[in-house]
């Protein structure tokens, strides 16, 4: 895997060469019961915006973040409240986050130690975000599936 920052800033370059997709190729779910690549980007900056809000703030030596939500539940409702945007909306929404959010990340002392809810094992930026990184890289093997498909 590339370093955490550079496969965070090529998902970027991945998800803007989405708006040259046929719109619904973009709504239409990636398999029954699945999602659509629409609500894949908004879910991916759902995420995005938790990091920027929630936890970047607090990454300091020693910090004990914010526990992760209840991922299920976070979902669905995170997905509810942008039903009503469209997908160029969406695809902007997520490059303008992700670009703050690298941007933001790379910011963070290397050196720098937290810790994530109750949980022990400690993270650095980097660390950090690998763990989105290779989150990243299971939706956009998603996207590329379906759009291939067609």
């Amino acid at each position: 895997m590339k370093k955490p920052f550079e496969s965070f800033t090529q998902t970027i370059v991945e998800i803007e060469r989405l708006q040259e997709v046929p719109e619904q190729d973009l709504v239409d779910p990636i398999e029954e019961g699945k999602w659509s690549i629409r609500e894949i980007v908004a879910h991916l900056n759902v995420w995005d915006e938790q990091c920027l809000h929630n936890w970047l703030p607090d990454m300091k030596e020693g910090a004990v973040l914010e526990a992760f939500p209840e991922v299920e539940q976070f979902n669905k409702e995170q997905l509810q409240v942008r039903e009503e945007l469209g997908v160029k909306e969406i695809i902007t929404a997520f490059t303008t986050d992700r670009r703050k959010l690298v941007h933001q990340l790379s910011t963070v002392d290397p050196e720098v130690r937290f810790t994530i809810g109750e949980g022990k094992r400690e993270f650095s930026a980097e660390s950090f975000a690998k763990m989105f990184a290779i989150h990243d890289q299971h939706h956009l093997e998603q996207i590329h599936t379906k759009l291939n498909e067609q």
